[in-house]
Formats: C-alpha cells, sequence, structure tokens
C-alpha cells in the first residue's frame, strides 16, 4: 500500500513539474524580451558569470551552462525576476534620494571669496646660542642608590 502512494505522490510531483516547465516554456521567449527591456544587464552578468565560472572551474563551468540552456525557462525566469528587483531597488532609491534633496535642499555652487593680503610683521628674534657641552661625570643618580 505504500509503494502505491509513493508512486502517486512522484507522479502528481512528475505532472506538476512538467506542467510548470511547459508554462515557462512558452513564457519563455516574452520573459527574456521582457528582461532585456527592463535592465539588459542582469542577463550580460549571468553571461559573465558563466564565462569566469568556464574559465576558474571549466567542470563547472561546462555543467553550469549544460544546466542553463536545460533549464532555460527557469532560467530566464529567475533573471526576469532578478531585473524586477533591481528596477524596484533603484525605484525606491531614486525616491529617497529625491526626499533627501526636497528635505535639505540642493546644492549650490560657491564662490571662493578673496581676502585681502594682510601684511605680516615679522618678528625679529635674537639668534641662536649655542648649547655648551656638558661635562660628563662619572657618577650619575641611579648609582647614588646603591651606595
Amino acid at each position: 500500500m505504500a509503494i502505491v502512494i509513493l508512486g502517486i505522490i512522484l507522479l502528481v510531483f512528475y505532472l506538476l513539474v512538467k506542467g510548470l516547465f511547459t508554462i515557462a516554456s512558452w513564457l519563455m521567449p516574452f520573459l527574456l524580451i521582457a528582461t532585456l527591456i527592463i535592465n539588459y544587464k542582469v542577463v550580460l552578468d549571468y553571461i559573465t558569470f558563466l564565462g569566469q565560472l568556464l574559465k576558474n572551474n571549466p567542470i563547472m563551468g561546462v555543467l553550469g551552462i549544460l544546466m542553463t540552456f536545460m533549464l532555460s525557462p527557469f532560467v530566464v525566469a529567475f533573471l526576469f525576476a532578478k531585473a524586477l528587483l533591481y528596477r524596484k531597488a533603484d525605484q525606491y532609491f531614486r525616491k529617497a534620494e529625491e526626499a533627501k534633496t526636497q528635505r535639505d535642499g540642493e546644492y549650490v555652487d560657491f564662490e571662493e571669496i578673496v581676502e585681502k593680503e594682510i601684511p605680516s610683521r615679522r618678528i625679529e628674534l635674537p639668534p641662536l646660542r649655542e648649547k655648551e657641552p656638558q661635562k660628563k661625570s662619572n657618577s650619575n643618580d641611579y648609582d647614588e642608590l646603591f651606595k
């Protein structure tokens, strides 16, 4: 009985994944075009990532490229979601920057104010005297402690 239930669960899971893959395959061209329109750098970054992976670890790079082609509908859906996320974050940061500008005001160009030069008074100091060399004594304060 348990084997029959396990078989039914696996069949349902297989049909669910197959249906999702079919739907994603139909949507893939539209999602790819939308991703390129929203933020083409996401696709370029992914291609660069695969190139770096291929360069640094050839086995994982080839495996990554093969998995990209086999699971391309899901990869494109992931890239589409990433592009939407970047777009939303960019909009949020723009609003925050506008609010900050509105709150603090815009920076203005400054004018450099040239001050009149004040003539400096030179103070004349007496010439430096050379310090006389100190005479060396045979004893010092440290030696005095042990006497």
